[in-house]
This record gives C-alpha cells, structure tokens and sequence, in this order.
C-alpha cells in the first residue's frame, strides 16, 4: 500500500544519468512523482511552479553543496532538501547552517530514503526554525563566527564586533538579535556619525539622538541596541552614552538592569583610539564584554565563489532574471582582487551584473580592468586553500578518527588538492572535460576516471 505518498512530488537534481535514473526508481518504489533535472538553472526556474514536498541534490564537493543549499533555500525557504554525495566530509558544516537538510551518503536504499523523507517532512510541519544562517561562507573564520553568533545569542552581555566597513558587521548584530528567544525584543540602531543634539532621521532609518534611545530603554520590553562607528562618535556624545551604560553614574533608566543589551560595531583602530586619549576608555571598557574580530574579504578568499553565487541567486529572485552563474573567468579575476569594500563590494557588483545582464561590462570597467592577469594554471594555483585550511582539514580528520600517520595526512593533503584543481579546471572551462584534462596536462582518459573517482560528475 503506497497510501500517503500517492501524490508526493519529488525533484532530482543530478547531472549523471545513470545514478539519476537509479535515485528515480527508488523513488517511485516509495510512491512519490519524480521530476527530474540535469541542469541547475533550470531546476531552479521551475522550482516554485513545481512545488515539491523534497528536492534531491546530488553533489561533489563542499562548495557545491553551500551553492546548491544557498540557491534552493532562498527560493524555498522552508523546502526539505536532501543533499547525496560519496565524500560526506562537509555534512556536518552543511547542518550548523541549514535547518531542514538531510545529507545522504552512497549506496542508497528505499528504507533509507523513507526514513530520510519522513524526518523532513515532519520538521518542515515545525513552525519557528530558520532556513540559514545568512553568514555566507565555508572559511574557518566565517564558521568560527557563526559559532560565536549562536553563544551570544544565549547571553546577555555587551558585544563589541570589530572589522572593517563592509565586513558584515552589522549583519553579524542582527543576527544576534534574531536568535534570541525573546518575542518581544525590539532592536534600535543608533549611529554615531550621524549623531547630533536634536532629533534627526538618519538614512536607514536608525536613531540620531540620545534623547531618543532614552524612550526606547524606558519601556518594559527587552531591547537590543546597536550603535554603529562607535569610533566616530563625537566625544561629547561617548559621555552622554556613558550615562545609559554604566550604573556607576548614578544614571539608571528604569529596565535597565534586565532589558537592554548593547552591540557596538567600530573599526580595527578603536584599540588605537583608546590608546591616545581620543576615545573614552571608561566607555571603551564598559562595552567591550565580548569581541567578535571580522576578517576582511580578502583574508578569507575561499568565501568569495560562494558568495558571488549567493548573491547571484539573490538578485536573480529579486530581479525576476533567468538563473545564471558567475562565469570561471569572472570568478578568477574576483579572486584576485582585494576588496576594499569587502563583502558589501562584491554584493554591489554581482548586483550591477544581475542588472544589466552584461558581465564583461563590469569587469572591463574599473576596478577589475586594472586586476593582474594570469592564465588559467596560475588562477588554480592562486585558488589553492591556504595553511588555515589545511590545519582545519587535520582536525577534521582528528574528529573522524581517520588515520593519523603522516602517510595518512599525506595521502589525504594529495588527494584533497588533486581534487580541488581537477574541479577549478573543469569549472574555469565550462565543465568541457577535454580541455580540462588539456589545462592539466593529463590524458582525456585519466580525466574521466578522476571524476568519477572523485565524484565530480
């Protein structure tokens, strides 16, 4: 008896026939309709109009498997999603960010996949779960923060998050605010560069006047603040602030014992500010409980794919655009680039190529028409993770309880980076396997078993 599953709609994502049509039997064994799609794009674009109960992903890699999770939950945020893969080294990193993603390994089976589809499908009925973290990432350093962002969360204490404009500071504030439990919390910007002694609007909406914060600690409900630059806040402003933070005044607006948590955002020179006398150290002290240090775009070049192919689908939704990907040629010239603006700057262009549709316009203007050039093996090579990747790789092995030896890390540190180029090199020439395996220098043959080998089909 098939019974509940009779009407159940499944969509298959793989670009392998043969495992494709194998995934598809099972399926139809459970009872489901399975619809299926070899191409990305497509898949997507059809998405909201098929509306189906799970999707199933098969993937490759780690940074495949972020992209696929990222695209499908920012058009179904609340959509189960199985992702299938013979390497299950990343399923665990894929949990810590996504709610309702269930990662399978090869070989599979009916009862398994039933089980799977059960689970899922009874989360998806629990109200309350978020669909990501939108810290976009794969570098230790963003997933360290995230860590940090679910601790925070769970106290009350003031939060000082350091980086440079454009880091996603902010966005890390908010994303404090919106793990808390508290319903009835209330979060209020106040920004200090547009700080005055009378009550002004600032651009996106936040607060300008200390007088104005003071009615929003003044209520029953707990409330978080973010103050923004704190390093160019106007003196005099940093003792007015004072008077709302520390109780050694004798200042103490009524709730504020157990209603107001303060996140403040500033810039690497703050310590330098303090230093010389032109920021309050009493201030300074008094907020900084709890640090959070954002590394620059730059520092964490790993992320940048992953976050072009995020915003990517961002704007291709809001924009109501065809799905597309961000070419191998245009990816190697952002992972060249330094990123003043850091992630702000990378959203801003993927935004203006989403637009006007025309990717070579924005990389031949400035500031990418002046980015080195280089061919196609030194853009690998550049693409190569870095020491704290390889650190992150051992104790990943160490928790897994792999084989420790130093021929154990050897093989493994080999197998790792051979992998990485054969998909770099595939992916810079549109997944053409015969001019991938020409770029590497390797027989067409040598190529096909690699990728089967390496599951990157």
């Amino acid at each position: 008896m098939l019974g509940v599953y009779d009407s159940h709609k499944v969509v298959i994502l793989d670009q392998d026939t043969v495992r494709r049509e194998l995934l598809k039997s099972l399926i139809v064994e459970l009872g489901y309709v399975p619809l299926c799609f070899d191409n990305e794009a497509i898949c997507y674009e059809n998405l909201e109009v098929i509306a189906p109960d799970v999707v199933f992903c098969m993937t490759g890699s780690k940074e495949g498997a972020f992209r696929r999770s990222y695209a499908i939950k920012l058009i179904a945020p609340a959509l189960p999603l199985v992702l299938i893969s013979n390497y299950d080294g990343f399923f665990k990193d894929i949990n810590e960010v996504f709610s309702n993603i269930a990662c399978l390994s090869l070989p599979l089976d009916a009862r398994g996949l039933k089980d799977c589809i059960d689970g899922l499908l009874q989360r998806r009925q629990e109200s309350g779960y978020k669909s990501f973290s939108p810290l976009v990432g794969t570098s230790r350093e963003i997933s360290h923060i995230r860590k940090m962002v679910k601790e925070l969360s769970e106290i009350s204490t003031s939060i000082f998050i350091i980086g440079e404009k454009g880091s996603g500071r902010e966005l890390i504030a908010r994303t404090i605010f919106e793990n808390t439990t508290d319903e009835d919390s209330t979060f209020v910007k106040l920004d200090s560069e547009q700080l005055a002694a009378t009550e002004n609007v600032s651009d996106d909406g936040g607060i300008t006047s200390i007088l104005e914060l003071e009615q929003f600690i003044s209520g029953e409900n707990r409330v978080t603040i973010l103050v923004s630059e704190i390093d160019r806040m106007p003196r005099d402003f940093q003792a007015h602030l004072l008077l709302l933070v520390d109780k050694t005044t004798g200042y103490t607006p009524p709730g504020f014992d157990n209603n107001v948590n303060f996140i403040v955002t500033a810039k690497d020179r703050i310590a330098a500010l303090v230093e010389t006398n032109q920021f309050r150290k009493d201030l300074y002290f008094r907020l900084n409980v709890m640090t959070v240090s954002v590394p620059p775009l730059r520092n964490r070049r790993t992320d940048i794919n992953l976050l072009a192919d995020f915003f990517t689908y961002k704007y291709c939704l809001e924009f109501k655009r065809s799905f597309f990907r961000i070419s191998p040629k245009a990816k190697a010239v952002f992972g060249r680039y330094d990123w003043p603006g850091n992630v702000a700057e990378l959203e801003n262009t993927i935004k203006r190529i989403v637009s006007t549709g025309n990717e070579k316009f924005v990389l031949e203007a400035p500031p990418f028409v002046d980015a080195v050039k280089s061919n196609g093996v030194t853009d690998m090579l550049n693409s190569l993770p870095g020491t704290t990747h390889i650190i992150a790789r051992l104790r990943e092995m160490i928790d897994r309880g792999a084989d420790f030896s130093l021929r154990g890390i050897c093989e493994d540190f080999v197998q790792g980076t051979e992998r990485h180029l054969i998909q770099r090199a595939l992916e810079q020439t549109n997944w053409n396997r015969k001019k991938a395996a020409g770029l590497l220098k390797i027989s067409y043959k040598s190529m096909l078993n690699k990728i089967k080998e390496y599951n990157l089909a």
